[in-house]
């Protein structure tokens, strides 16, 4: 079923995902913001589900956690997932999206949050 034809999916997937109250409220003020049915057009066109979308986002929330980066630029963080999802064969079954992401975070790190870091001068 397509992620926009439920009229609630963003509760729905994070039931199915298992998400902490935590998790949910940190999704809550990521997603605040955000053209939420872009969103789901980008979704319904990748072999992964709005559950593992969100627990993909709550992964890269971590991560700039980690690499002590306080913006969070969700449009650009989204595009970077979707980026992710691009790369795969279609052929093989997909692997898990937050860990597909994380290495490429790893891998190449993320640009979008460079600014950020800098020192104003």
């Amino acid at each position: 079923m397509p992620a926009d034809s439920d009229p609630q999916p963003i509760p729905g997937a994070c039931d199915a995902a298992g998400l902490s109250a935590e998790e949910r409220d940190r999704l809550t003020t990521l997603l605040s913001d955000i053209d939420l049915s872009a969103w789901f057009a980008t979704i319904d066109d990748s072999p992964y589900s709005l559950a593992n979308w969100l627990v993909a986002l709550l992964a890269f929330d971590r991560w700039l956690a980690e690499n002590a980066v306080a913006a969070r630029p969700v449009t650009t963080m989204l595009g970077y997932i979707e980026c992710c999802t691009l790369t795969l064969v279609d052929t093989l079954p997909p692997p898990d999206l937050a860990e597909l992401l994380r290495e490429y975070l790893e891998r190449y790190g993320f640009d979008a949050v460079a600014e950020a870091r800098r020192d104003p001068a």
